[in-house]
């Protein structure tokens, strides 16, 4: 049996933690991802919003591992293959549902 990320159909992804964390090369400490995303599958900041799409669909449907639980609440990982511009890339996504919340929040991704 399959694990999924609990109440993924509910996710939720502020896609500024994209645009500002992950496909921006000036951010201090994660300036690296952007290059990386990048070289990998092409994508750039203005490519944010289609980036969520796709780690919201997999939210919703993928594989999810729990990876341990905290006083903020239990940390889940979802690796989503992506394919776009004849370039593919696993993406691994962490993901939190908070202590005395349901619903998922996207916390960062980066290319495997």
């Amino acid at each position: 049996m399959t694990n999924r990320l609990p109440s993924g159909d509910h996710a939720i992804l502020d896609v500024r933690r994209i645009e500002d964390c992950c496909l921006v090369p000036a951010h201090p400490r994660d300036r690296h991802k952007e290059r990386v995303f990048r070289e990998s599958l092409g994508l750039k900041r203005s490519d944010s919003s289609w980036l969520s799409t796709q780690l919201l669909e997999a939210a919703h449907s993928g594989e999810a591992f729990q990876m341990g639980t905290d006083n903020w609440g239990t940390q889940w990982r979802i690796d989503v293959s992506i394919r776009r511009q004849n370039k593919a890339a696993v993406v691994r996504t962490v993901w939190i549902v908070r202590t005395n919340e349901s619903m998922p929040r996207f916390v960062t991704c980066w290319v495997l």
